[in-house]
């Protein structure tokens, strides 16, 4: 028999009839008149089956109608969290581009962060949260010292934006803290294909009371991220309930985002809200007290929710492009003569990043070509480390023989002082030789049934960074010649050595348009034979085991 609706619910589901026709919502079957079933045109504007509505509505004391919609109000976190004291943000980007961060600019679909505030002249405020208090809304104060954002404060602003952007790595929406305006979140029609939501963060005193009479960490309507018209927008999150750290800010802010693309609460037998387990947590439950959360299809122990996360995000945002092939024979190569062949990557060598990439579902392989490696290189692929939602697998293969992995690193996951450690992978080249190839995929750690996790939902971004592979193989460049022309006409060539940066210098060969010659790794001067008179030029290179560096040329004239 199904559970009775609590009396809270009524007033909501008889006002549901009433509401907005689905079709003008950008949800559920187009219809010119409101569904006769309310619970049915509240399920369908979510996206849920009535089943599924009718559990949530009837279990979860969070969720409610309104305006037609499902909404939830999520409880303000326990007195002992909000005071919690937050560890010192890490910079991510230059603290003045704070306002203007982007996870993937140029995407059509957009996740604001709005924490900077609004005015009564910007009307965010969609007219389904019936505010009275339509005037501005206050910028978030993690300090409570006024409005201007200072240094540490714009860096909880970045560690915020880190961990969300983590959160919607893999798929095709750019998470930004800049305001690309009413056109690009604001669905105007279905045939508008440039949209997203704006999630809220203020401390807003009068949003905060009248919303949830000051008792909430904050409120989403469920679904509403493809809806035409601005009415249901924004998701809010209030600081002074989730608590000020960023961890919890932005642990709130990927959960109010996921209700508007659909997703309702994993919870388990004891809570609507799962806490998770050992180092893990669902997103959708309350990830406040675990140091690694992600989305879920309610594998855990003690799952109410079979909801696939992933499956409704990517079916409302889509994927993220590849950047890397899965198979070693296609593996992009990081190390070219001038430095890196991929787009957007740093361009130093040895020790360096030399490639980034991310993560974008479980069975999501990317293969790097390393060419070259000295035995004992060192290849190390690390997640970010705020927010990461990726539990890194790298394993070593030639591209000649992509069998068995030589290595293969998938270190212990565990938590220390909040922090979850072991979500890194370093790997050892065993042997010298070419034809080297990284693997990166995403792993889970042992078992549901032992306090782990699995690997759907282990995606997001890393960076490989490698010493003693390719351009690290070569040694640093020497600098440039300095050339004195005697009284006889020969010519002296001095310079400063390539230093140990690099790998060792076997010898130094000087070209030009004179005498050519060889030097030995600890010679700096050499003299060259009298050569005709005119303007010559002379450059020294330093060759290694594996490459030889380019040279700086010098100018000189004699006769």
């Amino acid at each position: 028999m199904p559970v009775p609706f609590p009396p809270r619910l009524v007033a909501g589901l008889a006002a549901a009839a009433l509401a907005a026709p689905l079709g003008v919502l950008g949800t559920g079957p187009s219809s010119a008149e409101p569904a006769s079933d309310p619970l049915a045109a509240v399920a369908a504007r979510a996206g849920l089956s009535v089943a599924a509505t009718h559990e949530v509505l009837a279990e979860d004391e969070t969720a409610t109608v309104r305006d037609g919609r499902l909404v939830y109000t999520e409880p303000a976190a326990p007195v002992a969290a909000r005071t919690t004291a937050d560890a010192t943000s890490a910079r991510v980007a230059p603290l003045e581009s704070t306002f203007a961060l982007h996870s993937n600019p140029g995407a059509a679909l957009t996740i604001l962060l709005d924490v900077d505030g609004t005015t009564a002249a910007e009307q965010v405020i969609g007219s389904a949260w019936s505010l009275t208090v339509q005037g501005a809304h206050p910028a978030w104060d993690p300090a409570g010292d006024g409005p201007a954002f200072s240094d540490a404060e714009l860096a909880r602003v970045q560690e915020v934006w880190a961990r969300v952007a983590e959160d919607f790595a893999a798929f095709d929406v750019d998470v930004t803290t800049e305001d690309p305006g009413t056109d690009a979140l604001v669905r105007t029609d279905t045939a508008d294909t440039r949209y997203g939501t704006r999630v809220l963060i203020t401390p807003s005193v009068g949003a905060y009371a009248e919303l949830c009479t000051r008792g909430c960490g904050g409120l989403a309507f469920v679904g509403t991220f493809a809806a035409t018209g601005g009415r249901h927008q924004p998701a809010w999150v209030f600081p002074q309930g989730t608590g000020g750290s960023a961890k919890s800010v932005a642990e709130a802010a990927s959960h109010e985002a996921g209700h508007n693309l659909g997703l309702t609460h994993d919870g388990d037998t004891t809570s609507s809200y799962s806490r998770g387990q050992g180092v893990w947590a669902p997103i959708m439950g309350v990830g406040y007290y675990r140091p690694l959360t992600q989305w879920s299809r309610g594998d855990y122990p003690g799952a109410t929710n079979t909801q696939d996360d992933l499956a409704i995000l990517v079916g409302r945002l889509g994927l993220r492009a590849d950047e890397a092939p899965s198979l070693p024979a296609d593996a992009t190569p990081v190390f070219s003569t001038g430095g890196l062949t991929t787009d957007g990557l740093t361009t130093d060598g040895g020790g360096a990043v030399v490639a980034a990439g991310v993560i974008g579902t479980s069975d999501d392989v990317d293969a790097w070509a390393l060419g070259t490696c000295a035995a004992g290189a060192q290849v190390r692929v690390a997640a970010p480390s705020d927010g990461t939602d990726l539990d890194v697998r790298a394993r070593l293969v030639r591209s000649t023989d992509p069998g068995s992995p030589l290595v293969t690193a998938a270190p212990t996951a565990t938590a220390a002082r909040g922090v979850v450690e072991g979500l890194d992978a370093t790997l050892s080249v065993p042997e010298a030789g070419e034809a080297w190839v990284l693997l990166v995929d995403g792993v889970g750690e042992g078992s549901w049934s032992d306090g782990g996790y699995d690997d759907y939902a282990s995606l997001g971004s890393y960076e490989v960074s490698v010493t003693g592979c390719g351009d690290a193989l070569r040694p640093a460049r020497p600098g440039r010649p300095r050339v004195r022309v005697r009284a006889d006409g020969s010519v002296v060539v001095a310079w400063r050595g390539a230093g140990d940066t690099g790998a060792p210098v076997l010898a130094y060969r000087l070209g030009g348009t004179a005498e050519r010659t060889r030097a030995s790794p600890d010679v700096r001067r050499v003299v060259l034979a009298a050569p005709a008179p005119g303007t010559h030029r002379v450059r020294v290179v330093a060759i290694g085991e594996h490459g030889t560096t380019a040279g700086r040329w010098r100018r000189y004239q004699t006769g």
